[in-house]
């Protein structure tokens, strides 16, 4: 599958920061979006899409516009995105039964769901607790390639975000690739 400027455009969670730039900008936006674009084309397929148009428009935004601008910006513009993600999870933390079905879905997706650049292991699994590590993501791969880790980091905060209040369900994370951990290790325990 090969991704177009547009289709990264519209499948970033910094969609609407994009379009809140004047003109220029959003040129120079899409000029280095069309450019990662080009040098990432290993990371592209239907499974990556949301992932890699997040981390590739946050690169190119914040390349464009400095970090300085970009980093408060981009908290603003993504963070309410985020809470409707939480608002969804929490429905879905809400139904009688969601926690086993959540130990069996979330770990299985996260290991073979994200596509080229990730690498993803299931822990143990018992009544009150799952999770995994990944050790390998394209968050922290790009982001460190092109010098803007701070992009990286900022979507390791929006797990924190849409996974952190789940009723009944508590999310414990004690380190991040992008933070400069060895992995990323999400561990979810009942109550």
């Amino acid at each position: 599958m090969k991704f177009t400027v547009n289709m990264v455009l519209r499948h970033t969670w910094l969609e609407k920061m994009y379009e809140a730039q004047n003109e220029e900008d959003r040129k120079c936006i899409s000029k280095r979006i069309e450019e990662l674009l080009g040098e990432t084309r290993e990371y592209q397929s239907a499974v990556n899409l949301e992932n890699l148009s997040c981390v590739l428009s946050g690169i190119a935004m914040c390349e464009v516009l400095g970090k300085e601008r970009f980093l408060p910006s981009a908290e603003a513009y993504l963070f309410p995105v985020c809470e409707e993600k939480r608002k969804q999870m929490n429905r879905m933390a809400s139904l009688p039964g969601s926690f086993g079905f959540l130990s069996r879905l979330v770990p299985s997706v996260m290991c073979m769901g994200n596509g080229s650049g990730w690498h993803t292991e299931k822990t143990e699994r018992t009544e009150s607790q799952f999770g995994f590590d990944t050790t390998r993501c394209i968050y922290n791969t790009l982001c460190r390639k092109y010098g803007v880790v701070e992009v990286g980091c900022l979507f390791c905060r929006t797990d924190e975000i849409v996974y952190g209040s789940m009723p009944g369900i508590r999310m414990v994370r004690t380190g991040t690739l992008c933070r400069g951990d060895e992995k990323c290790d999400f561990r979810f325990f009942r109550g």
